[in-house]
């Protein structure tokens, strides 16, 4: 997690290593580590100007009097400002691994080792709104919540075949169509949260897809964030209650979990 003061952006990068890859632990670290690193200089040169020039536009024509053309036109530009900035930083990550296998094959026989799912989140206040973008691969959850009122899922989870498959970050997963189909964004009036988690969170919580869209579903969440990591409590210690929170019981779900919040 990394909050840019001087741009006004705040990021969140989750990863899950899939259990059947070797090396996964790793590879979940390689990929947020490069993710991150790549979007901290992004925020600070051009690309994350032109991405600024682009959600201010579409905020403003966003507008009741605004033509559906213009709406559209404003959508594809900022659309293409995210494939050249948070696209780009999923393309480095899959590069990152594939060097980690390189530079490690005395141990790494195959970038399938280092198998990981990747979901990557912005966030900045444009005005009194809010922007939220993401790139998400794999299973987990990545949304923008309204406490009582709405939520937005920035994707939607990639099943397997069987119960417990997911898709994982690799080279298909950053191709031109894949980036396009995996980059979403809101622009919201307001928000409690921005909320980003592995399935150890989501599956227990959400215990299907359609459940994932329910804004009931996300209250209850909240609710119990709120009673267990007291959330909107002015005092310290929120992660050690947040990571507290986290042991909380579910039978049969034993996965590693992973949240991050930006409220």
């Amino acid at each position: 997690m990394h909050c840019d003061d001087a741009n006004g952006w705040y990021l969140a990068v989750v990863a899950d290593g899939a259990g059947s890859a070797k090396f996964s632990r790793r590879g979940s670290q390689v990929a947020t580590r490069a993710v991150g690193s790549y979007l901290k200089d992004v925020f600070s040169d051009e690309r994350g100007s032109k991405l600024v020039e682009a959600i201010e536009a579409l905020a403003e024509g966003s507008r009741p009097d605004a033509t559906n053309e213009d709406l559209i036109r404003l959508q594809q530009k900022t659309r293409n400002e995210l494939f050249t900035t948070i696209g780009y930083a999923a393309h480095h990550a899959v590069r990152e691994l594939q060097n980690e296998a390189k530079s490690r094959s005395d141990v790494i026989s195959s970038p399938k080792e280092l198998l990981t799912t990747l979901l990557i989140g912005l966030a900045r206040k444009v005005g009194d709104k809010w922007f939220c973008a993401a790139y998400w691969v794999g299973d987990g959850a990545v949304a923008v919540y309204r406490r009582n009122h709405s939520v937005h899922l920035l994707g939607s989870p990639d099943s397997g075949e069987f119960s417990g498959q997911t898709h994982f970050l690799d080279a298909t997963q950053v191709s031109q169509e894949s980036l396009l189909r995996r980059l979403h964004f809101e622009l919201v009036e307001d928000m409690t949260a921005f909320l980003l988690m592995t399935d150890g969170v989501s599956d227990p919580k959400f215990r299907s897809e359609s459940a994932m869209a329910e804004i009931q579903d996300w209250d209850r969440l909240w609710d119990d964030l709120e009673t267990g990591a007291h959330l909107s409590s002015s005092e310290e210690g929120h992660e050690a209650r947040l990571l507290e929170w986290l042991d909380f019981w579910a039978q049969g779900e034993y996965d590693d979990r992973t949240i991050a919040i930006i409220y």
